[in-house]
């Protein structure tokens, strides 16, 4: 019933499209030296800070103002960016990164500011690594590779905040601990705690973005953290000249650029919409250059054989991001106090084994690729590409193979087996605990996305078709802000999330997930592993937390590395710590080659505007788009 609800929710735009037949976006206005970009309300930017950012919606637009050490070509290449050149020590525990000359921040404006050098790296490793400045964001990375990171976060935690506040890079408590230094200007040496020979990946992910001493000077350490586009510091190709909070942003080209050489758009034009239904119809009307299809209107494009689009239809090359379902071991009710029903049943393991065999996934991901949905189904969190055994096998391939390339788990009628024992279990035990069936989970979505609330109805339809009086799913919405509104109260039951990984290794999906450790994104955000009560899933995290950093700490052989890191992501899913369900593969309308842009499984230049080259006045067919993929292969392109 509710899947039926979902196809008449797209009937406007199906309609839409029915009606504009062989229009194919020509427009008079655009097209040529701009671009015309959507986000989502839901992912309007929380934060202009990008050494404060974790989340792709605030890197999404930051990482076309900043520019980092190095950057990708399209073909996933490191090349330089701010460095001109870097080489490591004989044992890679040592890196040195040689910063470009002359090359000036400017503001908002476009007026010269303070040169860039390699100090401004040094000023955003302490600020990432004082507590008080930048409450723990993105100091994984960093604690991970550079000497002395995590006691300098230690020491400096525990000082008076307007002390901690006033230290700078030059101060003796940050340059006797942190293995961070600038010989001189343009020279910058960063200190390993052991051999770290994919580092250079690592400076692509925000915590090793620079920041300027001189705006902290300027704006003071306050008005640097809340700042807002009128008040940055840009070194990247485009300064943001115009936002309206949940309405639009305009990016501006940067003519003080350090790459004179790249393609630069002069102006982009980023709408925010309310919903992902919101921008076919705004690519139909010829207001943006290109859109990710919902559901129901691919459904109706490729179910018609003469309908004008279908020989429009692409999937441009996206960096994937498995999405998981996250659970929330720690979550609280509306008046602050535990959800001890809830907290109680996902700590059982037989609870989440029901779940992890007996949710039927196709329907999620039919909603983002009804073309071919089962392509999309994954069944590990890290990405594939992001790192390779030495025989060539994929980590992620290796991974399924220890979890017995599930594949499609509901279609296999033993795991349904599995799941309506796993919930018998589950219901009995539970019961016994004085858990009451069914388990209500609470699932969020921004009031106004109908897209979203569509999905939320695709999943609560799933959920409740687990096992008979099991599961029940009530749908919340928050008004603006997920963050602040939800997750740092501990409200959601269940969350869909995934992850682009910030640097080439598989530590970086599995840190993210560990317990007792503050700057674990997922495990701090969605799943609130810190705060839950013991149970099994308690006992379970922390087995899979020691594997993990025994794992980190091989790297003398990098195939035993991978190894070990593929045997502690498996025992994560084997005790259904959260449940895997896709990566990208949406059809899309557009005209833009996205085979010219920069291109990489990780960090946070998967989004870069630059040398995306001209926009192509009508919508690019299928079979254009094939040949930019043939080309690409060739080397052509």
């Amino acid at each position: 019933m509710k899947k039926k609800r979902l196809l008449a929710l797209g009937l406007a735009l199906t309609m839409a499209l029915a009606a504009c037949g062989g229009d194919t976006g020509d427009k008079d206005t655009q097209g040529g030296n701009d671009f015309y970009d959507w986000q989502t309300q839901a992912n309007e930017s929380t934060t202009f800070l990008i050494n404060y950012s974790e989340e792709r919606s605030n890197t999404k637009v930051l990482c076309n103002c900043i520019s980092p050490l190095v950057e990708y070509d399209n073909h996933g290449n490191l090349v330089g960016a701010m460095a001109e050149s870097w080489e490591p020590n004989e044992d890679a525990t040592q890196w040195t990164f040689h910063i470009r000359e002359g090359i000036y921040w400017v503001d908002a404006e476009g007026n010269k500011k303070d040169e860039c050098t390699a100090y401004d790296w040094l000023t955003a490793i302490e600020w990432e690594l004082n507590f008080h400045k930048n409450a723990s964001k993105n100091t994984t990375m960093l604690f991970a590779t550079i000497t002395g990171s995590e006691d300098y976060y230690a020491q400096v935690k525990e000082m008076d905040e307007a002390a901690a506040k006033a230290i700078k890079y030059t101060d003796e408590v940050f340059t006797n601990t942190v293995g961070a230094s600038a010989p001189d200007k343009y020279t910058l040496v960063l200190d390993m705690k052991q051999p770290v020979p994919y580092f250079p990946t690592i400076c692509t992910g925000a915590c090793l973005f620079p920041l300027a001493q001189g705006q902290v000077d300027e704006l003071g350490v306050d008005g640097t953290f809340a700042q807002q586009p009128a008040d940055m510091w840009y070194n990247g190709p485009y300064r943001i000249t115009d936002y309206v909070n949940n309405n639009s942003k305009t990016l501006t080209r940067n003519e003080e650029y350090w790459d004179k050489e790249g393609e630069i758009f002069d102006h982009v034009y980023i709408s925010m919409v309310q919903d992902a239904i919101a921008d076919d119809q705004m690519f139909l009307n010829g207001e943006l250059d290109r859109c990710e299809l919902s559901e129901a209107n691919l459904r109706t494009i490729w179910d018609d054989p003469n309908n004008e689009w279908r020989d429009y239809l692409v999937q441009p090359r996206t960096v994937t991001s498995n999405r998981c379902i996250m659970f929330n071991y720690g979550k609280k009710l509306e008046d602050g106090s535990w959800d001890v029903n809830w907290n109680t049943a996902v700590g059982n393991e037989n609870f989440r084994q029901a779940i992890y065999h007996g949710l039927d996934i196709l329907g999620y991901c039919s909603y983002y690729n009804y073309v071919d949905p089962k392509s999309t189904i994954v069944n590990t969190f890290t990405c594939n590409n992001v790192s390779v055994f030495s025989n060539g096998q994929d980590y992620a391939d290796r991974v399924e193979e220890l979890l017995g390339n599930p594949g499609y788990r509901y279609e296999k009628p033993e795991n349904l087996t599995k799941a309506a024992d796993y919930a018998a279990k589950a219901k009995e035990e539970l019961s016994a605990q004085g858990v009451t069936f069914p388990v209500t989970a609470w699932y969020w979505v921004k009031s106004g996305d109908q897209a979203a609330l569509d999905l939320a109805l695709i999943m609560q339809d799933a959920f409740e078709s687990v096992a008979d009086d099991f599961i029940k799913v009530e749908i919340h919405e928050y008004v603006s802000n997920l963050t602040q509104e939800v997750i740092n109260n501990n409200f959601s039951g269940i969350s869909i999330a995934g992850w682009a990984a910030d640097y080439g290794d598989p530590e970086n999906y599995n840190t993210q997930l560990i317990r007792g450790d503050q700057s674990a994104f997922f495990a701090n955000r969605f799943m609130k592993v810190n705060d839950m009560p013991d149970s099994e899933a308690k006992t379970v995290l922390d087995e899979f937390t020691a594997m993990v950093k025994a794992a980190n700490l091989i790297t003398d052989d990098m195939d035993k590395r991978y190894e070990a890191q593929a045997q502690a992501e498996a025992y994560y899913f084997q005790h259904a710590l959260m449940v895997p369900l896709s990566s990208s593969g949406t059809f899309q309308l557009t005209r833009h080659n996205a085979f010219t842009v920069s291109f990489a499984g990780y960090g946070c230049m998967m989004d870069v505007y630059k040398n995306m080259g001209v926009t192509a006045e009508k919508a690019y067919t299928t079979t254009e788009y094939d040949q930019f993929a043939a080309d690409y292969a060739a080397g052509k392109i």
